[in-house]
Formats: C-alpha cells, sequence, structure tokens
C-alpha cells in the first residue's frame, strides 16, 4: 500500500510538472498583445513616422521664451510607426550596429507605464521579451524611467532572471548594449538638456503616460 500511495504520488507529481512546464512553455512562447503587425513596409506608417517626426522638430525648435513650458503627445501608433521605419536607419546613422537577431521593436503605452518590446531570434524562433518601465517623479530633477517588470511572452519573470539571460544567453550582443545597461541598472537616464542648435536648449520636466499615448512636457533653457 506504501509502495502504491509512493508510486500514485509521484505519477501525479509527474503530470502537474509537465502540465504546469506545458502552460509555462505556452506562455513564454506566445506572442503577446502589444506585438503589433509589421510595419517596415506599410507606406502608411511610413508617411506617419514622417509627419511626427517633422511635427517634433517643428515644435521643439519654435522660438521660446527662457523658462517656457510646453507639451507635445506622442500616439502609441506614431511611436511604432517611426520604430517599424526609421529606428534601424538612425541607428546606423549613429554608427550603431544594428543587431542581426532583432526582428523588431515595439511599444505600448498604458496608464503610467510603457511597455518596451522586441523580438529576438533565438534559434530559428521567434521570442518577445519585454520590459515594463514608468517614469520617474516630476519633483526628482533628472527625467527618467525606472524599470518595473520584465515579461518572456506573456509571462512575467523576475527582473533578476532577465539580467542573468542578458548576462550569459544575451553576451553576443543579440540585443543593443544600452538595452543590456538598462536591464543591468534598472534606470533609463534622459540627459539633462538637449540642443536644438547652437543657441537653444530643452529640458524634459514630466512624462504622463496614458492609455495609447504619451504626453511629454518641454522647458526652454537658456542659449
Amino acid at each position: 500500500m506504501i509502495l502504491r500511495a509512493t508510486l500514485a504520488c509521484l505519477l501525479v507529481g509527474f503530470v502537474v510538472v509537465v502540465i504546469v512546464g506545458g502552460v509555462l512553455y505556452a506562455r513564454v512562447t506566445a506572442e503577446p498583445t502589444w506585438w503589433t503587425p509589421a510595419l517596415a513596409g506599410d507606406a502608411g506608417a511610413a508617411a506617419l513616422a514622417e509627419e511626427a517626426e517633422k511635427g517634433l522638430t517643428r515644435v521643439l525648435s519654435r522660438e521660446r521664451l527662457t523658462g517656457e513650458a510646453w507639451t507635445v503627445e506622442l500616439t502609441e501608433a506614431q511611436a511604432n510607426a517611426w520604430l517599424a521605419t526609421r529606428l534601424e536607419r538612425w541607428a546606423t546613422s549613429q554608427h550603431a550596429d544594428w543587431p542581426q537577431r532583432m526582428r523588431g521593436v515595439r511599444v505600448a503605452f498604458e496608464a503610467g507605464k510603457v511597455t518596451i518590446g522586441m523580438a529576438v531570434d533565438v534559434g530559428g524562433s521567434t521570442r518577445y521579451v519585454s520590459l515594463a518601465v514608468e517614469p520617474t517623479d516630476a519633483e526628482e530633477t533628472e527625467a527618467a524611467f525606472r524599470l518595473v517588470g520584465a515579461r518572456v511572452g506573456v509571462q512575467s519573470v523576475p527582473i533578476t532572471t532577465l539580467r542573468a539571460v542578458a548576462g550569459d544567453v544575451l553576451a553576443d550582443s543579440s540585443v543593443p548594449e544600452d538595452v543590456r545597461r538598462v536591464i543591468q541598472e534598472g534606470v533609463i537616464e534622459l540627459p539633462d538638456v538637449f540642443a536644438v542648435d547652437d543657441a537653444r536648449r530643452v529640458s524634459i520636466r514630466e512624462f504622463v503616460i496614458e492609455p495609447s499615448r504619451m504626453l511629454i512636457t518641454f522647458e526652454a533653457g537658456a542659449p
């Protein structure tokens, strides 16, 4: 009887492990809802990205008094269109090598949070890794985002696990160095001041994240 009960417990335990393992595998390999269709060859996405980039440039280039503040809206659709059609070109212009395993980058805006997701080729299969970040308090002197969560597929994973993966499995630069640094340090720091041109400076004062859009408040600095 004891042997039978022991074997029965072992069998049940094995079945549970198999079921849990199957569920977890399905979750870590699943395509998350924030992964929108490919836009790289979409003419509409290219036009939207160009319009958004030119619009932001016009707003930042406008003459303003020192200390004057203004707010710009960036929609989720605009951000993803830019990432799909212009990010790789921009990275190349900055003399950064585009990771061969990278299959795309997406963002999703939720209330108070931004999800930054990447599709990475792992052994011929696509895996989706995402980081959830929140803006720091407006009262803090430096604008920054703080890492608050991580997922593989649709499965939440400890940030410490993601750091270990970034340090070991992704040691061949399958993700950009800046992304690796964010994972390790847990903070996306932004420059205190951006130079619009030789005479004008602006700084970021606040981020407000709402569903499907982000509001960015800038302030004009002294020349």
